[in-house]
Formats: structure tokens, C-alpha cells, sequence
């Protein structure tokens, strides 16, 4: 199986607002309505939590290659895109992004290519340097009125490199649900955890939510970004989340928080775990 980024290199990112990399019609058809057919059901993903209206849940990538209730299909485009092979991959599309972006960065963690890659929720970083997820994800139906699962904000500090692959139901026909990629304003930041206020940004481009469309971006201080209203509808959102992360931060989010905020941030910053979800979209 090839893998999402088998056919591009970085004559393909975008630098502004910040590194990116949007295809559409990404893989076969064929497959693609395979992995559709097959994708796991909801309440396999959410695994007895509590839902509501326009709610997300993921099926981070250790879990879905240990459950019964995953396809051998879907096992396999886990595995493909936690490989050390997809790590490989993406070193090759986004090096020089990234290196523009962290001139430092190799410096301090090691040279890209040679890291180790390991699965999270399998793996730990006391065995590899970078931990590889492609979760299964939804946003649960939208039942009490159009709503954003998530608005601007930027990612986890530890994630170098953030990717969505949506697989859209056939027979959703509802509005909304993409993602929206923004720049400052001005040179100011100013977050309360993630998240940033909209009206401090401007709207650059939008990765439509529609199937076997891909996004993959370089994840930092300027990767401000979120989804857009979802209409009223019994369908799941459905897509695939990729992350690849560090045991420290690559940058620092700490120096922009709101003063009131900043010192809660601080101790949440200090006590988190690795085990906390990829954030939802």
C-alpha cells in the first residue's frame, strides 16, 4: 500500500500562512471506497466515552492495531503510516520547511532522517525518538444546531508535523466541517491555551471536507488554524489524523499566553502526559 505522501516531494509545499501541503483524489478509488466501507464504526471509536452533538473522538493507532473490530484492511493503513518508512517520507516532503521554520531544531533533537520512528500508544521514547499516530477520528452528527468542533487554535507543541485525510460519506450532503488555515493580523500573539480569537486572523485558504482529500502541515507558533460551522446532520465526519511527535516541545507556547492565563498554563504545561488525545478537528 502506498502511502499518502508517496508521490509528492517539497516542490509541493506551500509556505504561507504557514508550511503546507493540500492534494485532492490522494489515493485509488477503489480504496478509497474500501476504507469508507469499512471504516470502524463510532461506537468502536468511542469506546463507551460519552457523546454528544458534534463531539470528536479518535482511535489512536496502537489501540486500532490491537482491536478485533478494525478491518485487517485499515490495520494495514495504520501500520503503513506509523512505519519508520512513512517517517522517512515525510522527512522528504517537509525537510526543508522544517528547517526553514526550526534552523535549529536538528541541532537539538538529532538529524531527521536518522531518528528512530515508533507507534504511539505501542511504542515509549525510551526505545525511539519520534512517536508516529494516524488515529481514526469523527465528529459525531450535529443534532442541536451548526456548531465548530474546534475553533483557531494552533497544535500540541511536541507535534513537528500535523495531517488530516477525510473520507466523506457518500450520502452526507450537509454543509460545512472544513478546515480553515489563517494568518495573524498583525504581528501579535496573544493565546489562551491553543487557542487564538478569530477576528486577530485572516482567513488564507480551506481544506474542503470532502473524500480522499489531504492535508499535512508543519506545526508551530503560525500554524493557526480551525474548523468551520457543520450544518445539522445524522452523519458522522470521518477522517484520519496524523501527528508525528517529540518528547519536547519544538516550540514554546508559554512567552503568549493571556497574563490570567499564563500561569495555569504553565502548571498544565509541566504536569501533561503523553497519554492526553491529539487535539480534535
Amino acid at each position: 500500500m502506498e502511502s499518502l505522501l508517496a508521490k509528492f516531494s517539497s516542490e509541493n509545499i506551500k509556505r504561507e500562512p504557514f508550511p503546507h501541503l493540500i492534494a485532492r483524489d490522494v489515493l485509488g478509488e477503489e480504496l478509497v471506497d474500501q476504507l469508507i466501507s469499512q471504516f470502524p464504526p463510532t461506537e468502536v471509536i468511542r469506546r463507551s466515552r460519552k457523546s454528544d452533538s458534534n463531539v470528536r473522538f479518535g482511535l489512536p493507532s496502537g489501540l486500532a492495531l490491537e482491536s478485533p473490530a478494525v478491518s485487517p484492511l485499515w490495520k494495514e493503513f495504520v501500520a503503513r503510516h506509523t512505519s519508520q518508512t512513512f517517517w522517512q517520507e515525510c522527512v522528504k516532503v517537509f525537510r526543508s520547511a522544517i528547517s526553514e521554520t526550526f534552523p535549529d531544531l536538528e541541532k537539538k533533537i538529532g538529524i531527521l532522517d536518522r531518528l528512530k520512528a515508533g507507534v504511539q500508544h505501542l511504542d515509549s521514547f525510551s526505545t525511539v525518538d519520534v512517536l508516529l499516530n494516524a488515529t481514526i477520528a469523527v465528529n459525531t452528527p450535529v443534532t442541536s444546531g451548526p456548531s465548530s468542533v474546534r475553533g483557531t487554535h494552533v497544535d500540541d507543541p511536541r507535534k513537528l508535523l500535523v495531517g488530516l485525510f477525510y473520507l466523506r460519506l457518500p450520502q452526507d450532503t450537509s454543509r460545512g466541517g472544513d478546515l480553515n488555515l489563517y494568518a495573524l493580523k498583525s504581528a501579535k500573539l496573544r493565546f489562551k491555551g491553543h487557542n487564538f480569537k478569530r477576528k486577530n486572523v485572516d482567513l488564507v485558504a480551506t481544506v474542503p471536507y470532502e473524500r480522499n482529500r489531504m492535508l499535512f502541515f508543519v506545526n508551530c507558533l503560525r500554524s493557526l488554524h480551525g474548523v468551520s460551522l457543520r450544518e445539522v446532520t445524522p452523519y458522522p465526519r470521518i477522517f484520519v489524523q496524523f501527528t508525528a511527535d517529540f518528547k519536547e516541545p519544538i516550540f514554546d507556547l508559554r512567552p503568549y499566553q493571556k497574563a490570567s492565563f499564563g500561569r495555569l498554563w504553565s502548571r498544565w504545561f509541566r504536569n501533561s502526559s503523553r497519554s492526553v488525545e491529539p487535539s480534535p478537528y
